[in-house]
């Protein structure tokens, strides 16, 4: 990413948007404004974590922009995403299956010059196809559309499976119940880790 004036939407704030977030507010990348999408539900809400998850993203100057990614449909979302230069993906796995094609079509229905897929934490190319986890081979049609096109330029960044992901036994990573094998090597990141170094086509 340049340093020049560019409008950038951020799609989620969970424990990877907030940290993209965070980093986007560093004066380094000049003076592009951010946007976060979340849902009136988060916004409005009265659970202590989330009005504190709210506040700090108003304290960092990032602008509010309330919508649902879920209720939409894939036309509804390019509107939405049009005017944004950049839009950044970090839905993770709340969204739900159909929900990265979904996304992944509507920001080049809209033509957004740049787009970041939600792919931070796996490698889908070296797992390929028929793996055990429902979402990793549309993460792969999503690399393949991306990939049939060249009027939007695509980043994606791998950091690694995430810390708090590596022992949550749903992901099937390390289970402490289970007999798992522990000489196999994990790649891992804790997200306050994550900086944006650059991008490339």
């Amino acid at each position: 990413m340049s340093n020049q004036n560019e409008n950038i939407l951020v799609l989620g704030a969970g424990e990877l948007g907030v940290s993209i977030l965070r980093e986007l507010t560093n004066p380094r990348w000049g003076s592009s404004r951010t946007t976060v999408l979340l849902r009136q539900p988060t916004i409005t809400s009265t659970e202590p974590q989330k009005q504190k998850q709210v506040a700090e993203i108003r304290d960092l100057g990032i602008h509010i922009l309330s919508d649902d990614l879920v209720a939409n449909d894939e036309t509804e979302l390019a509107q939405l995403f049009k005017g944004f230069h950049t839009v950044i993906s970090a839905t993770g796995y709340v969204a739900g299956p159909g929900a990265p094609l979904k996304l992944a079509r509507a920001a080049l229905k809209a033509e957004v010059p740049r787009y970041f897929p939600w792919q931070f934490g796996v490698d889908y190319d070296t797992i390929g196809k028929g793996s055990a986890q429902e979402l990793f081979d549309e993460q792969l049609d999503v690399r393949a559309l991306l990939r049939a096109q060249t009027r939007t330029e695509w980043v994606i960044v791998f950091i690694g499976v995430f810390t708090s992901f590596l022992f949550a036994p749903f992901f099937g990573v390390v289970d402490l119940d289970k007999s798992m094998p522990w000489e196999t090597s994990k790649i891992v990141s804790q997200l306050r880790q994550l900086r944006i170094r650059g991008v490339s086509r």
